[in-house]
Protein backbone atom coordinates (compact mmCIF):
# COMPACT_ATOMS: atom_id res chain seq x y z
CA UNK A 1 0.00 0.00 0.00
CA UNK A 2 1.05 3.66 -1.00
CA UNK A 3 1.83 5.71 2.13
CA UNK A 4 3.10 8.71 3.43
CA UNK A 5 5.76 8.95 6.11
CA UNK A 6 5.50 12.52 7.54
CA UNK A 7 8.12 12.53 10.09
CA UNK A 8 10.90 11.86 7.28
CA UNK A 9 8.29 13.81 4.64
CA UNK A 10 9.17 10.37 2.22
CA UNK A 11 6.05 8.04 0.06
CA UNK A 12 6.67 4.27 0.81
CA UNK A 13 4.87 1.48 -1.54
CA UNK A 14 6.04 -2.21 -1.61
CA UNK A 15 9.63 -1.46 0.52
CA UNK A 16 10.66 1.20 -1.67
CA UNK A 17 11.25 4.62 -0.41
CA UNK A 18 11.12 8.09 -2.55
CA UNK A 19 9.54 11.79 -2.65
CA UNK A 20 7.46 13.33 -4.34
CA UNK A 21 9.65 14.16 -7.50
CA UNK A 22 9.61 10.40 -8.56
CA UNK A 23 6.31 9.13 -6.94
CA UNK A 24 5.27 7.43 -10.14
CA UNK A 25 8.41 5.42 -10.45
CA UNK A 26 8.07 4.41 -6.77
CA UNK A 27 4.19 3.21 -7.28
CA UNK A 28 5.30 1.61 -10.80
CA UNK A 29 8.17 -0.24 -8.98
CA UNK A 30 5.69 -1.23 -6.17
CA UNK A 31 2.91 -2.08 -8.11
CA UNK A 32 5.93 -4.66 -10.43
CA UNK A 33 6.10 -6.65 -6.55
CA UNK A 34 2.17 -6.57 -6.42
CA UNK A 35 0.94 -7.42 -10.24
CA UNK A 36 1.96 -10.93 -11.98
CA UNK A 37 1.26 -10.85 -15.58
CA UNK A 38 1.84 -14.20 -17.65
CA UNK A 39 1.90 -13.49 -21.22
CA UNK A 40 1.75 -16.57 -23.69
CA UNK A 41 5.25 -16.27 -25.32
CA UNK A 42 8.02 -18.81 -24.27
CA UNK A 43 10.00 -17.83 -21.08
CA UNK A 44 13.46 -17.96 -21.16
CA UNK A 45 13.27 -19.73 -17.04
CA UNK A 46 15.62 -22.54 -17.27
CA UNK A 47 18.15 -21.88 -15.26
CA UNK A 48 18.98 -19.04 -12.78
CA UNK A 49 21.67 -18.19 -9.73
CA UNK A 50 21.06 -19.89 -6.62
CA UNK A 51 19.65 -17.20 -3.75
CA UNK A 52 17.10 -16.91 -0.92
CA UNK A 53 14.26 -14.80 -0.19
CA UNK A 54 13.28 -13.88 -3.35
CA UNK A 55 10.56 -12.25 -5.26
CA UNK A 56 9.77 -14.33 -8.25
CA UNK A 57 10.81 -11.65 -11.16
CA UNK A 58 8.36 -9.97 -13.50
CA UNK A 59 9.95 -12.04 -16.49
CA UNK A 60 10.05 -15.42 -14.27
CA UNK A 61 13.66 -15.24 -14.81
CA UNK A 62 14.32 -16.79 -11.64
CA UNK A 63 12.09 -19.30 -11.55
CA UNK A 64 14.55 -22.15 -10.73
CA UNK A 65 15.54 -20.20 -7.72
CA UNK A 66 11.90 -19.71 -5.64
CA UNK A 67 10.86 -23.14 -6.59
CA UNK A 68 14.42 -24.48 -5.27
CA UNK A 69 13.77 -22.21 -1.76
CA UNK A 70 9.65 -23.43 -1.58
CA UNK A 71 11.75 -27.32 -1.90
CA UNK A 72 12.59 -26.59 1.66
CA UNK A 73 8.76 -27.06 2.59
CA UNK A 74 7.58 -30.61 2.11
CA UNK A 75 4.21 -30.36 1.98
CA UNK A 76 3.73 -27.37 0.02
CA UNK A 77 6.26 -29.06 -2.71
CA UNK A 78 4.46 -31.59 -2.36
CA UNK A 79 1.10 -30.32 -3.17
CA UNK A 80 2.75 -28.55 -5.76
CA UNK A 81 3.87 -31.25 -7.57
CA UNK A 82 0.19 -32.66 -6.87
CA UNK A 83 -1.45 -29.67 -8.93
CA UNK A 84 1.33 -29.93 -11.68
CA UNK A 85 0.80 -33.58 -12.58
CA UNK A 86 -2.89 -32.79 -12.29
CA UNK A 87 -3.10 -30.10 -14.93
CA UNK A 88 -0.53 -32.19 -16.85
CA UNK A 89 -1.22 -36.00 -15.92
CA UNK A 90 2.29 -37.33 -17.88
CA UNK A 91 4.18 -35.56 -15.91
CA UNK A 92 5.32 -37.49 -12.60
CA UNK A 93 7.58 -35.11 -10.92
CA UNK A 94 9.54 -32.39 -10.42
CA UNK A 95 12.81 -31.81 -9.41
CA UNK A 96 15.37 -28.89 -8.73
CA UNK A 97 19.18 -30.57 -9.64
CA UNK A 98 22.16 -28.19 -10.07
CA UNK A 99 22.85 -27.43 -13.15
CA UNK A 100 25.29 -28.65 -15.06
CA UNK A 101 26.22 -25.10 -16.05
CA UNK A 102 29.37 -23.09 -15.27
CA UNK A 103 28.55 -20.80 -12.12
CA UNK A 104 26.42 -23.33 -10.00
CA UNK A 105 23.40 -22.33 -11.50
CA UNK A 106 20.34 -24.32 -10.68
CA UNK A 107 17.62 -25.58 -12.93
CA UNK A 108 14.24 -27.77 -13.43
CA UNK A 109 13.80 -31.06 -14.76
CA UNK A 110 10.52 -32.18 -15.60
CA UNK A 111 10.18 -36.18 -15.03
CA UNK A 112 7.61 -38.55 -17.42
CA UNK A 113 8.59 -41.40 -15.82
CA UNK A 114 8.45 -43.23 -12.49
CA UNK A 115 10.62 -41.47 -9.84
CA UNK A 116 10.68 -45.57 -8.18
CA UNK A 117 12.86 -45.87 -11.59
CA UNK A 118 15.96 -43.21 -10.39
CA UNK A 119 16.22 -42.54 -14.23
CA UNK A 120 17.09 -39.20 -13.37
CA UNK A 121 18.37 -38.96 -16.79
CA UNK A 122 15.74 -39.53 -18.19
CA UNK A 123 14.23 -36.20 -16.93
CA UNK A 124 13.81 -33.56 -19.10
CA UNK A 125 14.93 -30.04 -18.67
CA UNK A 126 12.40 -27.35 -18.92
CA UNK A 127 13.91 -25.20 -21.64
CA UNK A 128 13.12 -28.57 -23.90
CA UNK A 129 9.24 -29.02 -22.84
CA UNK A 130 6.92 -26.75 -23.81
CA UNK A 131 5.68 -23.45 -23.05
CA UNK A 132 2.79 -24.18 -21.41
CA UNK A 133 4.80 -26.25 -18.88
CA UNK A 134 6.82 -23.30 -17.61
CA UNK A 135 4.00 -20.96 -17.57
CA UNK A 136 1.91 -23.22 -15.07
CA UNK A 137 5.25 -23.82 -13.27
CA UNK A 138 5.12 -19.87 -12.51
CA UNK A 139 1.47 -19.36 -11.93
CA UNK A 140 1.41 -22.03 -9.38
CA UNK A 141 4.14 -20.71 -7.43
CA UNK A 142 2.81 -17.05 -7.34
CA UNK A 143 -1.02 -18.59 -6.56
CA UNK A 144 0.30 -20.86 -3.86
CA UNK A 145 3.30 -18.44 -1.98
CA UNK A 146 1.19 -14.79 -2.34
CA UNK A 147 -1.86 -13.55 -0.78
CA UNK A 148 -3.55 -10.24 -1.42
CA UNK A 149 -1.48 -10.03 -5.25
CA UNK A 150 -3.36 -9.24 -8.93
CA UNK A 151 -1.82 -12.40 -10.98
CA UNK A 152 -3.13 -11.66 -14.60
CA UNK A 153 -3.39 -14.17 -17.38
CA UNK A 154 -3.40 -13.39 -20.23
CA UNK A 155 -5.26 -16.24 -23.23
CA UNK A 156 -3.97 -19.40 -20.92
CA UNK A 157 -5.51 -21.53 -23.51
CA UNK A 158 -2.58 -20.52 -26.18
CA UNK A 159 -0.27 -22.18 -24.22
CA UNK A 160 -2.28 -24.82 -22.49
CA UNK A 161 -4.73 -27.93 -23.84
CA UNK A 162 -8.26 -27.12 -23.13
CA UNK A 163 -8.41 -29.88 -20.67
CA UNK A 164 -5.15 -28.52 -19.20
CA UNK A 165 -6.77 -24.56 -18.86
CA UNK A 166 -9.72 -26.06 -16.91
CA UNK A 167 -7.69 -27.81 -14.27
CA UNK A 168 -5.70 -24.54 -13.89
CA UNK A 169 -8.65 -22.85 -13.42
CA UNK A 170 -9.77 -25.24 -11.00
CA UNK A 171 -6.80 -25.42 -8.75
CA UNK A 172 -6.30 -21.35 -8.75
CA UNK A 173 -10.22 -20.98 -7.05
CA UNK A 174 -8.69 -23.02 -4.17
CA UNK A 175 -6.33 -19.92 -3.64
CA UNK A 176 -8.74 -17.46 -3.71
CA UNK A 177 -6.99 -15.11 -1.64
CA UNK A 178 -5.84 -13.36 -5.15
CA UNK A 179 -7.40 -11.78 -7.51
CA UNK A 180 -6.96 -13.29 -11.14
CA UNK A 181 -7.59 -11.05 -14.23
CA UNK A 182 -7.62 -13.74 -17.45
CA UNK A 183 -8.26 -12.48 -20.81
CA UNK A 184 -9.84 -14.87 -23.19
CA UNK A 185 -11.25 -15.92 -26.62
CA UNK A 186 -12.12 -19.10 -25.38
CA UNK A 187 -15.66 -19.82 -24.91
CA UNK A 188 -14.84 -22.91 -23.06
CA UNK A 189 -12.86 -21.07 -20.77
CA UNK A 190 -15.12 -18.71 -19.93
CA UNK A 191 -17.48 -21.34 -18.76
CA UNK A 192 -14.92 -23.34 -16.78
CA UNK A 193 -14.15 -19.77 -15.20
CA UNK A 194 -17.63 -18.85 -14.16
CA UNK A 195 -16.42 -15.16 -13.73
CA UNK A 196 -17.46 -12.81 -10.96
CA UNK A 197 -17.06 -9.96 -13.34
CA UNK A 198 -16.27 -9.59 -17.30
CA UNK A 199 -14.94 -6.45 -19.09
CA UNK A 200 -15.60 -6.44 -22.51
CA UNK A 201 -13.06 -4.87 -24.73
CA UNK A 202 -14.82 -4.24 -27.99
CA UNK A 203 -13.55 -2.30 -31.26
CA UNK A 204 -15.43 1.56 -31.88
CA UNK A 205 -15.12 1.56 -35.51
CA UNK A 206 -16.49 5.02 -35.49
CA UNK A 207 -13.74 6.67 -32.70
CA UNK A 208 -10.89 4.27 -34.06
CA UNK A 209 -10.26 2.45 -30.38
CA UNK A 210 -10.87 -0.05 -28.44
CA UNK A 211 -13.56 0.19 -25.38
CA UNK A 212 -13.79 -1.41 -22.24
CA UNK A 213 -16.69 -2.12 -20.53
CA UNK A 214 -18.13 -4.54 -17.32
CA UNK A 215 -21.10 -6.91 -18.24
CA UNK A 216 -24.10 -7.24 -16.29
CA UNK A 217 -23.79 -11.03 -15.92
CA UNK A 218 -27.82 -11.04 -15.55
CA UNK A 219 -28.24 -9.18 -18.58
CA UNK A 220 -28.79 -11.61 -21.30
CA UNK A 221 -28.37 -9.04 -24.12
CA UNK A 222 -24.95 -7.86 -22.88
CA UNK A 223 -23.88 -11.47 -22.65
CA UNK A 224 -25.21 -12.14 -25.91
CA UNK A 225 -23.02 -9.40 -27.09
CA UNK A 226 -19.92 -10.42 -25.96
CA UNK A 227 -21.26 -14.49 -27.59
CA UNK A 228 -20.99 -12.50 -30.99
CA UNK A 229 -17.53 -11.14 -30.11
CA UNK A 230 -16.38 -14.73 -29.59
CA UNK A 231 -18.10 -16.16 -32.90
CA UNK A 232 -20.62 -18.47 -30.45
CA UNK A 233 -23.90 -18.77 -29.20
CA UNK A 234 -24.93 -19.62 -25.45
CA UNK A 235 -24.89 -23.79 -26.46
CA UNK A 236 -21.37 -23.23 -26.97
CA UNK A 237 -20.67 -21.69 -23.57
CA UNK A 238 -23.10 -22.92 -21.40
CA UNK A 239 -24.67 -26.06 -23.06
CA UNK A 240 -27.60 -24.82 -24.19
CA UNK A 241 -29.84 -21.94 -25.99
CA UNK A 242 -32.99 -23.07 -23.85
CA UNK A 243 -33.85 -25.98 -21.89
CA UNK A 244 -36.55 -28.09 -21.76
CA UNK A 245 -36.59 -30.11 -18.31
CA UNK A 246 -37.71 -33.60 -18.31
CA UNK A 247 -39.06 -36.42 -15.95
CA UNK A 248 -35.84 -38.91 -16.19
CA UNK A 249 -32.83 -39.67 -17.47
CA UNK A 250 -34.26 -42.30 -19.88
CA UNK A 251 -36.71 -39.43 -21.47
CA UNK A 252 -33.49 -37.17 -21.86
CA UNK A 253 -31.18 -39.55 -23.74
CA UNK A 254 -34.74 -41.05 -26.09
CA UNK A 255 -36.24 -37.12 -26.55
CA UNK A 256 -33.26 -35.47 -28.84
CA UNK A 257 -34.11 -38.58 -30.90
CA UNK A 258 -37.88 -38.51 -31.22
CA UNK A 259 -37.38 -33.92 -31.96
CA UNK A 260 -35.54 -35.29 -35.02
CA UNK A 261 -39.03 -36.45 -36.24
CA UNK A 262 -40.85 -33.53 -35.31
CA UNK A 263 -41.84 -30.39 -38.05
CA UNK A 264 -41.06 -27.97 -36.58
CA UNK A 265 -37.78 -29.66 -34.89
CA UNK A 266 -37.16 -27.50 -31.38
CA UNK A 267 -35.26 -24.32 -31.87
CA UNK A 268 -31.78 -24.92 -32.48
CA UNK A 269 -29.56 -24.87 -29.12
CA UNK A 270 -32.34 -26.97 -26.86
CA UNK A 271 -31.15 -29.45 -24.58
CA UNK A 272 -33.54 -31.52 -22.57
CA UNK A 273 -32.36 -32.55 -19.45
CA UNK A 274 -33.84 -34.41 -16.33
CA UNK A 275 -35.49 -32.84 -13.09
CA UNK A 276 -33.56 -34.20 -9.76
CA UNK A 277 -37.55 -35.17 -8.45
CA UNK A 278 -40.89 -34.59 -10.21
CA UNK A 279 -42.23 -35.42 -6.69
CA UNK A 280 -40.93 -32.04 -5.47
CA UNK A 281 -43.44 -29.82 -7.48
CA UNK A 282 -46.54 -31.65 -6.20
CA UNK A 283 -48.28 -29.54 -4.90
CA UNK A 284 -48.55 -32.20 -1.77
CA UNK A 285 -44.71 -32.25 -1.00
CA UNK A 286 -44.13 -28.98 1.26
CA UNK A 287 -41.35 -28.09 -0.49
CA UNK A 288 -43.72 -27.84 -3.95
CA UNK A 289 -43.53 -23.56 -3.57
CA UNK A 290 -39.56 -23.13 -3.26
CA UNK A 291 -39.06 -25.51 -6.13
CA UNK A 292 -41.63 -23.44 -8.19
CA UNK A 293 -39.77 -20.91 -7.23
CA UNK A 294 -36.48 -22.08 -7.86
CA UNK A 295 -37.40 -23.08 -11.81
CA UNK A 296 -39.40 -20.03 -12.43
CA UNK A 297 -36.40 -17.98 -11.99
CA UNK A 298 -34.89 -20.68 -14.38
CA UNK A 299 -37.51 -20.35 -16.53
CA UNK A 300 -36.91 -16.63 -17.35
CA UNK A 301 -33.49 -16.84 -17.96
CA UNK A 302 -30.14 -15.13 -17.03
CA UNK A 303 -27.10 -14.82 -18.44
CA UNK A 304 -25.60 -17.66 -17.30
CA UNK A 305 -28.65 -19.84 -17.22
CA UNK A 306 -30.57 -20.75 -20.49
CA UNK A 307 -34.13 -20.21 -19.95
CA UNK A 308 -36.57 -23.07 -19.84
CA UNK A 309 -38.95 -24.07 -22.56
CA UNK A 310 -41.03 -26.31 -20.87
CA UNK A 311 -41.37 -29.32 -18.28
CA UNK A 312 -42.42 -33.12 -18.91
CA UNK A 313 -43.87 -35.05 -16.64
CA UNK A 314 -45.08 -39.19 -16.62
CA UNK A 315 -48.77 -38.83 -16.08
CA UNK A 316 -48.71 -41.81 -14.10
CA UNK A 317 -51.60 -42.16 -11.74
CA UNK A 318 -51.82 -38.27 -10.92
CA UNK A 319 -55.41 -36.70 -11.04
CA UNK A 320 -56.80 -34.50 -13.78
CA UNK A 321 -57.28 -32.07 -10.85
CA UNK A 322 -53.35 -32.67 -9.24
CA UNK A 323 -52.49 -32.26 -13.50
CA UNK A 324 -54.68 -29.03 -13.78
CA UNK A 325 -53.30 -27.30 -10.13
CA UNK A 326 -49.61 -28.06 -11.40
CA UNK A 327 -50.07 -26.90 -14.71
CA UNK A 328 -51.63 -23.79 -13.19
CA UNK A 329 -49.05 -23.34 -10.71
CA UNK A 330 -46.32 -23.52 -13.62
CA UNK A 331 -48.18 -20.54 -15.58
CA UNK A 332 -48.87 -23.31 -18.12
CA UNK A 333 -45.14 -24.96 -18.62
CA UNK A 334 -45.77 -28.24 -17.36
CA UNK A 335 -46.81 -31.00 -20.21
CA UNK A 336 -48.11 -34.54 -19.19
CA UNK A 337 -47.24 -37.59 -22.03
CA UNK A 338 -50.08 -38.63 -23.32
CA UNK A 339 -49.98 -42.14 -21.42
CA UNK A 340 -48.75 -42.99 -17.93
CA UNK A 341 -44.99 -43.67 -18.68
CA UNK A 342 -43.05 -42.82 -21.84
CA UNK A 343 -41.84 -46.88 -21.89
CA UNK A 344 -45.84 -47.46 -22.64
CA UNK A 345 -44.92 -45.78 -25.74
CA UNK A 346 -42.45 -48.61 -26.08
CA UNK A 347 -45.07 -51.48 -26.00
CA UNK A 348 -44.05 -52.94 -29.70
CA UNK A 349 -44.17 -56.43 -30.23
CA UNK A 350 -41.34 -56.32 -32.65
CA UNK A 351 -39.15 -53.60 -31.08
CA UNK A 352 -38.98 -55.60 -27.41
CA UNK A 353 -37.99 -58.89 -29.63
CA UNK A 354 -35.25 -56.90 -31.48
CA UNK A 355 -34.00 -55.64 -28.07
CA UNK A 356 -34.55 -59.48 -26.46
CA UNK A 357 -31.99 -60.88 -29.59
CA UNK A 358 -29.23 -58.42 -29.32
CA UNK A 359 -29.26 -58.92 -25.42
CA UNK A 360 -28.54 -62.60 -26.35
CA UNK A 361 -26.20 -62.24 -29.01
CA UNK A 362 -24.29 -60.00 -26.68
CA UNK A 363 -24.23 -62.05 -23.94
CA UNK A 364 -23.61 -65.05 -26.62
CA UNK A 365 -26.67 -67.15 -25.10
CA UNK A 366 -27.92 -69.44 -27.88
CA UNK A 367 -31.11 -69.15 -28.27
CA UNK A 368 -33.96 -69.79 -31.25
CA UNK A 369 -34.95 -65.86 -32.60
CA UNK A 370 -37.71 -64.19 -30.19
CA UNK A 371 -40.92 -63.45 -32.89
CA UNK A 372 -42.94 -60.70 -32.19
CA UNK A 373 -45.69 -63.27 -31.75
CA UNK A 374 -43.88 -64.69 -28.51
CA UNK A 375 -43.75 -61.27 -27.47
CA UNK A 376 -47.31 -60.37 -28.04
CA UNK A 377 -48.37 -63.74 -26.02
CA UNK A 378 -46.10 -62.94 -23.12
CA UNK A 379 -47.54 -59.47 -22.47
CA UNK A 380 -51.24 -60.85 -23.23
CA UNK A 381 -50.17 -63.17 -20.18
CA UNK A 382 -49.25 -60.17 -18.37
CA UNK A 383 -52.40 -57.97 -18.94
CA UNK A 384 -54.66 -60.76 -17.79
CA UNK A 385 -53.18 -60.52 -14.59
CA UNK A 386 -54.16 -56.27 -15.00
CA UNK A 387 -57.77 -55.64 -13.48
CA UNK A 388 -56.67 -52.77 -16.11
CA UNK A 389 -57.75 -54.77 -18.97
CA UNK A 390 -60.97 -55.62 -20.89
CA UNK A 391 -59.80 -59.56 -21.22
CA UNK A 392 -61.94 -59.92 -24.07
CA UNK A 393 -60.24 -57.59 -26.50
CA UNK A 394 -56.65 -57.77 -27.73
CA UNK A 395 -54.11 -56.20 -25.48
CA UNK A 396 -52.95 -54.08 -28.63
CA UNK A 397 -56.44 -52.94 -29.29
CA UNK A 398 -57.04 -51.82 -25.96
CA UNK A 399 -55.96 -48.35 -25.75
CA UNK A 400 -57.15 -47.77 -22.09
CA UNK A 401 -55.06 -50.40 -20.93
CA UNK A 402 -51.82 -49.62 -22.83
CA UNK A 403 -51.96 -45.89 -21.79
CA UNK A 404 -52.73 -46.45 -17.83
CA UNK A 405 -50.61 -50.14 -17.75
CA UNK A 406 -47.02 -49.43 -15.64
CA UNK A 407 -45.19 -49.80 -19.02
CA UNK A 408 -41.57 -50.17 -16.99
CA UNK A 409 -42.82 -53.00 -14.68
CA UNK A 410 -44.39 -54.74 -18.51
CA UNK A 411 -41.39 -54.75 -20.20
CA UNK A 412 -39.20 -55.30 -17.07
CA UNK A 413 -40.95 -58.44 -16.51
CA UNK A 414 -41.17 -59.56 -20.20
CA UNK A 415 -37.25 -59.62 -20.09
CA UNK A 416 -37.08 -61.17 -16.93
CA UNK A 417 -39.19 -64.10 -18.19
CA UNK A 418 -36.63 -64.63 -21.23
CA UNK A 419 -33.98 -64.53 -17.95
CA UNK A 420 -32.54 -60.95 -19.02
CA UNK A 421 -32.52 -57.96 -16.69
CA UNK A 422 -34.41 -54.93 -18.71
CA UNK A 423 -32.52 -50.92 -18.33
CA UNK A 424 -34.99 -48.25 -18.53
CA UNK A 425 -31.68 -45.85 -20.43
CA UNK A 426 -30.12 -48.01 -22.71
CA UNK A 427 -32.83 -50.56 -23.71
CA UNK A 428 -35.58 -47.75 -23.96
CA UNK A 429 -32.69 -46.04 -26.17
CA UNK A 430 -33.07 -48.87 -28.13
CA UNK A 431 -36.67 -49.88 -28.67
CA UNK A 432 -36.88 -45.98 -29.34
CA UNK A 433 -34.76 -45.91 -32.08
CA UNK A 434 -35.83 -49.58 -34.10
CA UNK A 435 -39.16 -47.86 -33.57
CA UNK A 436 -38.44 -45.14 -35.43
CA UNK A 437 -36.40 -46.74 -37.83
CA UNK A 438 -39.00 -49.39 -38.54
CA UNK A 439 -42.65 -48.69 -37.51
CA UNK A 440 -42.81 -44.47 -36.75
CA UNK A 441 -46.08 -44.22 -36.94
CA UNK A 442 -46.52 -46.45 -33.64
CA UNK A 443 -45.25 -43.39 -32.12
CA UNK A 444 -46.98 -40.47 -33.31
CA UNK A 445 -48.82 -39.64 -30.62
CA UNK A 446 -46.07 -39.31 -28.73
CA UNK A 447 -44.13 -37.31 -31.56
CA UNK A 448 -46.98 -34.83 -31.53
CA UNK A 449 -46.51 -34.58 -27.84
CA UNK A 450 -42.92 -33.21 -28.26
CA UNK A 451 -44.05 -31.02 -30.99
CA UNK A 452 -46.31 -29.00 -28.63
CA UNK A 453 -43.43 -28.51 -26.14
CA UNK A 454 -41.73 -25.68 -28.12
CA UNK A 455 -44.90 -24.94 -30.11
CA UNK A 456 -46.51 -23.41 -27.18
CA UNK A 457 -43.04 -21.62 -25.98
CA UNK A 458 -44.91 -18.23 -26.87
Amino acid sequence: MLSFQPNTGQWVFGGIVGNEENLAQIAGHGLDVHIFVFDPERLNIDNSPPGSGQTLASNASNLPTVLQEMEANPARWQLFKQHVTEIFPSITSVTIPPSTDVGGHVTISIWQVDTATMRDDLATRLKDCGTGIGQVLAILYVAMTRVGNLIVIDEPNSFLHPGASRKLIEILKLYDKNQYVISTHSADLISAIQPEIIHRVHWDGDNGESRVEQVDLANLDEMSGILDDLGVRLSDVFGADQVIWVEGQTEAKCFPILARQVAPPPPSGTVFAHVRATGDFESKSPDAKQVWDIYKRLSEGTALLPPVIAFSFDREDRSDKLIDDLQRESGGRVSFLPRRLLENHFLHCGAIAHAIDEEFSLHAIDSKPITPESIATKISELSNSSDLRNTDVDWQSDKDWINKCHGAKTLAAVFEAHDLTYSKIRHGEQLCKWIIANDPDHLHELIEYLSLLWSAKE
